[in-house]
């Protein structure tokens, strides 16, 4: 199994209002304690109904932002491509991804439902940059 590391800093994550309704099923704040702390995870490219769906730059930028705010928090511990998105060029999704790690939003990057294929493109391109890699490998389709 594959596992992201994370920083140890320390961050404040207020307790989200329990009439707020998450938009996405997949998106969790998962209570795992490690160093006392919460782990939060998040996922982006599955159909949103009314918002859209995909890995293309944009639109991960505007999500990310979406579930910052909706965590309540300045960063996710991992972030992932919940679904592929054949019509986005892997680099640019990447290139997005090593963004949102500079600047401190997303801490690790992990893909799922990726074909064994696609996958290995992304773990190339990401080795051949010198950029952010998947971290966290979830069941791939086929």
């Amino acid at each position: 199994s594959t596992k992201a590391t994370c920083s140890t800093s320390k961050r404040t994550v207020r307790p989200l209002p329990s009439q707020a309704p998450a938009r996405s099923s997949a998106e969790r704040s998962v209570s795992a304690e490690t160093n006392s702390r919460r782990l939060l995870a998040s996922k982006v490219g599955m159909e949103m109904p009314g918002i859209g769906k995909g890995l293309r730059k944009a639109y991960i930028l505007a999500r990310v932002e979406d579930s910052l705010k909706r965590l309540q928090t300045d960063y996710i511990d991992l972030y992932q491509s919940h679904t592929d998105d054949q019509e986005a060029p892997i680099e640019e999704t990447l290139a997005t991804y090593q963004q949102l790690i500079e600047q401190g939003k997303v801490r690790a990057i992990g893909a799922s439902n990726f074909t064994a294929p696609r996958l290995a493109a992304a773990l190339k391109a990401s080795a051949a940059r010198r950029a952010a890699s998947m971290n966290s490998i979830l069941g791939s389709p086929g």
